[in-house]
């Protein structure tokens, strides 16, 4: 049968237009549009064997020995020598089958060595198209040519060099068996040495064996001596490694022991309630305190001492304290700086009960969520009730109410306080001298500075800031205490 033959890439039947069986340097066969293809992608290699061809795809040669009958048997090349393009130039055997794998025409040696099992036909059934005698030429005079004789000459070379080998290695050989002749004379010369060495060194070998020997029954008679002596040596006493010492209480500098305030609840129990009693002793007695001493600041005052029996200075008219209260009153900002706070009260008094509210109004409806998710769920919900969560949140917030209950009342009181000494709180914010012009004469009336009752007074005044600065000493006492 006739099998065309096919470029394995792209299946197409050679032809003479696109699809020219072009032939690789390594031997290998594909058509133009193939190649053209492979070399416009930047990397001419071949798609069998992988390697690189060498020149444009346009100037490969064209594969004639795929046209059986348009090829002659033989004729010649340009030096007149005969070329017969039906014979394999590697074995210079006749072309007799084409590789289907391979795409190249092969002989029977070229199937047996490189070829096995890749599928033949017989050459003769390979259809394919007239090629002219110059591309026959250039196919075998070509690169293939070239690659041929190149690999020809590289077999030569390496013949030549395996004779250059074969010829030292005999150079070698020789060398050797004279060397083994040498060493064969140099072993014969050693053994009659040796045959004389044992002739004529058996007697002093004998005298040294008897020397030996009594070498060693002496050495046997000081090891008796010393294995007796070893015996009776004393025994080595035992020594103190480690001395025994108590244990520390400590064995650190910086200790630090955990559980030193470690105590019973019963006694953490005790020990609050005692620092409780305490706090309260305290507080009562310093409240006492408080209360005796802006009780005898009340009654000074009723009776406007000590400002009746301070002395003042020649070409003075305001007693010393006096100065000092309107000084004072002035630095703070004086009335104004009262009815300033006293508009801002108002303010901060809606703030803080629109605050208290919303808390209060916050609680009440998580209240009322827990109710009704207790009423929904019944034993299913398990919370906390909503009264004992909040509980200490709604102490504070009856006792934040009372407190603006108080301060509401506080503001009323010190309101009507400032109505009705207003004519002297102006008095007091226009400064001492102001004050002093607004006063009488000291001289227009009253006691004099150095009259009986007016001494006592001075006496009993000193006694009675004895007395403040004494409770003040108790009171400050009674608060290191705690």
């Amino acid at each position: 049968m006739n099998v065309q033959a096919l470029c394995n890439v792209c299946e197409n039947t050679f032809n003479s237009t696109n699809h020219k069986p072009l032939l690789l340097q390594c031997g290998h066969t594909y058509c133009l549009a193939c190649l053209k293809n492979i070399e416009a992608s930047g990397k001419k290699l071949c798609p069998s064997c992988r390697e690189e061809w060498q020149g444009e795809s346009n100037e490969l040669p064209i594969s004639y020995m795929l046209i059986p009958g348009a090829i002659p048997k033989s004729t010649g090349d340009a030096t007149g020598n005969k070329v017969d393009y039906n014979t394999c130039l590697l074995h210079s055997c006749t072309i007799e089958h084409w590789c289907c794998k391979c795409q190249v025409a092969t002989c029977k040696k070229c199937i047996s060595e490189m070829h096995y099992a890749h599928g033949q036909v017989a050459f003769e059934n390979v259809v394919g198209q007239e090629i002219s005698m110059e591309q026959i030429k250039e196919a075998f005079n070509g690169n293939l040519g070239n690659k041929l004789k190149k690999d020809l000459k590289d077999s030569v070379s390496l013949c030549n060099e395996g004779l250059e080998l074969i010829e030292s290695m005999k150079e070698i050989e020789a060398k050797l068996l004279s060397r083994k002749k040498h060493l064969l004379d140099q072993e014969q010369n050693l053994s009659a040495c040796m045959e004389h060495v044992e002739n004529t060194s058996e007697t002093a070998l004998k005298e040294k064996f008897e020397t030996f020997l009594k070498i060693m029954s002496c050495c046997d008679v000081e090891k008796t001596s010393l294995e007796f002596q070893v015996r009776n040596l004393s025994a080595i006493g035992k020594a103190a490694v480690a001395k025994v010492l108590p244990v520390p209480e400590r064995f650190s500098t910086n200790f630090t022991d955990l559980f030193e305030s470690l105590v019973p609840v019963q006694v953490q129990q005790a020990l609050s309630q005692c620092d409780v009693r305490r706090q309260d002793i305290v507080n009562k007695e310093v409240s006492k305190l408080k209360e005796a001493t802006q009780l005898l600041n009340s009654v000074l005052a009723s009776l406007n001492l000590p400002a009746a029996v301070e002395e003042t200075a020649a070409g003075e008219q305001l007693p010393p304290s006096l100065r000092e209260k309107s000084a004072a009153v002035v630095e703070k900002g004086g009335l104004e700086s009262l009815e300033r706070i006293m508009k801002e009260l108002p303010e901060l008094l809606q703030r803080n009960t629109e605050l208290l509210d919303e808390c209060e109004r916050q609680l009440k409806e998580e209240a009322d969520s827990d109710s009704q998710l207790r009423e929904q769920f019944k034993e299913k919900w398990t919370r906390t009730p909503s009264a004992t969560l909040t509980a200490t949140f709604q102490a504070n917030a009856a006792k934040y109410r009372k407190v603006i209950e108080t301060a509401v009342a506080a503001d009323s009181t010190v309101r009507g306080k400032l109505d009705a000494n207003r004519e002297g709180m102006e008095m007091l914010s226009r400064g001492p001298e102001s004050l002093a012009s607004s006063l009488p004469s000291p001289s227009s009336g009253g006691a004099s500075g150095d009259s009986p009752p007016v001494v006592t007074l001075r006496k009993l005044m000193e006694e009675v800031e004895a007395i403040k600065a004494e409770r003040e000493v108790i009171e400050n006492e009674l608060k290191c205490a705690l």
